[in-house]
């Protein structure tokens, strides 16, 4: 969703909001020829058993994403046909990435191991970029652009693992720490425009969009001591897919 204010000197004074969630789970049982490892349970649990035991797997994914893009442009028409425009302007995103997994089997044929890995982000930086639209007959628009941010992150991160059979709690430990977050949009498509009287523009698009977000960071577990040390674990996250959208002018 966005809103712009157009200035006759050329000047452009947007807001833009975007919220995305998704989910997605898949589960694997044991193999005949094979074993399932217990790759997400902290390391001081899983030396104490062999893969064998364990008879099914299953994880789940749970992805939140709201994003703020405030923007200041200036527009230049070095032809008739050919429109470009630079921005740039605060950059906001809040990112909560939950996965659970559950181990069936796991030190009791019985029992179930579910553990859970939250991570969830606070952005703020900077974001420049800029767009070109060749405008061709009958009101069709091509379009390209990029842009650019650099964010810097607080990061909460929270692991727990637990055993519901026993209530048994093997890990409930949280971290804080920050960090900085590059991203990059691309975006291409068509276009076509109409006047609706001697004011009013109607305009609608269609095309392909791709956001990558790299630096977001979790945390896990590197040996098998009780406490166990965490070390930085590098996740990136990409968007992409078709966008259309509809735009009235005044």
């Amino acid at each position: 969703v966005a809103v712009a204010a157009a200035m006759p000197s050329g000047w452009e004074f947007a807001a833009r909001g975007t919220w995305l969630s998704a989910d997605e789970s898949d589960s694997i049982a044991d193999p005949t020829n094979g074993a399932i490892s217990s790759t997400q349970i902290h390391p001081f649990f899983a030396s104490e058993v062999g893969d064998n035991d364990i008879s099914l797997a299953t994880g789940k994914l749970a992805l939140d994403f709201y994003g703020l893009e405030l923007e200041v442009a200036h527009r230049f028409h070095p032809t008739e046909d050919l429109d470009l425009r630079i921005f740039g302007g605060p950059h906001l995103a809040k990112i909560d990435r939950d996965t659970t997994f559950s181990y069936t089997g796991f030190l009791n044929p019985a029992n179930v191991t579910v553990v859970e890995k939250n991570l969830s982000v606070m952005g703020y930086g900077l974001r420049i970029g800029g767009d070109a639209a060749w405008e061709g007959p009958v009101g069709i628009r091509l379009y390209a652009g990029a842009a650019g941010s650099a964010l810097y992150g607080d990061f909460k991160w929270d692991n727990t693992e637990v055993e519901p059979l026993t209530q048994d709690v093997n890990v409930d430990v949280s971290e804080n720490y920050s960090g900085l977050i590059p991203v990059l949009q691309m975006y291409a498509g068509i276009g076509w425009q109409t006047d609706v009287g001697e004011r009013v523009k109607v305009s609608v698009h269609a095309g392909w969009e791709s956001q990558a977000w790299f630096g977001l960071d979790g945390r896990r577990f590197t040996d098998d001591v009780f406490r166990a040390t965490s070390v930085k674990e590098s996740h990136d996250i990409s968007f992409q897919g078709l966008s259309a959208g509809v735009a009235v002018t005044f």
